[in-house]
């Protein structure tokens, strides 16, 4: 990730932050919109998760191990290959009605890229859980 799309991202999470509230509710209701049960099987506080991954932007390999961890949790709490996706649409959502003004074209294309990302990962997780999984590995 370029230096430029992480400042940008720790900048827009800052203000966020400043509205944790509201951002959760934000990003459930239109979670809920999207998929009812989903919305109902989150395990982590959205913008904790969101400033976790923001904090650790820095360091790629930190970021990927944490998204693996998050799909792993995710897949053993019955969740679908198809989720990290939904949700990314709900965040971006979130994300352009919280800040408003200050979702620029440059903030948006740098959650577009972190978020596609996580997805990407997760997506890899899933893959490779299923193929541990025929291949009878634990």
């Amino acid at each position: 990730m370029i230096r430029s799309h992480i400042e940008l991202l720790q900048r827009s999470f800052d203000l966020v932050e400043l509205q944790a509230d509201r951002a959760r509710d934000l990003f459930v209701a239109r979670l809920a919109e999207s998929d009812p049960s989903l919305a109902g099987r989150l395990r982590h506080d959205p913008v904790a998760a969101l400033g976790a991954l923001v904090a650790q932007l820095d360091d790629v390999h930190e970021v990927v191990r944490s998204v693996q961890r998050l799909a792993d949790d995710h897949l053993a709490a019955g969740g679908s290959p198809g989720d990290p996706a939904t949700v990314r649409i709900a965040l971006l959502w979130a994300l352009e009605q919280l800040l408003g003004s200050a979702y620029t074209a440059d903030v948006r294309n740098a959650w577009a890229g972190l978020t596609r990302t996580v997805v990407t990962v997760m997506a890899g997780s899933d893959e490779r859980d299923r193929h541990d999984a025929g291949a009878g590995i634990a």
